[in-house]
């Protein structure tokens, strides 16, 4: 998915659950759910100098789709209970 920026919020993240799945989630709960994920709110201000690129590599291969699949899974279990 193409965005003109760089940085998920949450009400990025609502919208596109509404855009995909048409449910209407309140920005709170995106919240609740990214905090679960392991994702926080992070904005920094430049590039971090003792930044480890052994261990970013080693964090996306195999930490980062780890979350996304709890991430799906957790949305799919509570999108059929807000359905019922």
């Amino acid at each position: 998915m193409k965005l003109p920026f760089a940085l998920w919020t949450r009400i990025a993240v609502q919208q596109l659950i509404k855009q995909l799945w048409s449910v209407t989630m309140p920005v709170r709960t995106v919240g609740d759910y990214l905090k679960r994920w392991g994702f926080t709110p992070q904005k920094p201000l430049k590039k971090a100098y003792k930044q480890n690129p052994k261990a970013v590599k080693t964090w996306l291969d195999n930490e980062c789709p780890e979350i996304a699949k709890r991430a799906k899974k957790e949305i799919r279990i509570s999108m059929k209970i807000k359905l019922r």
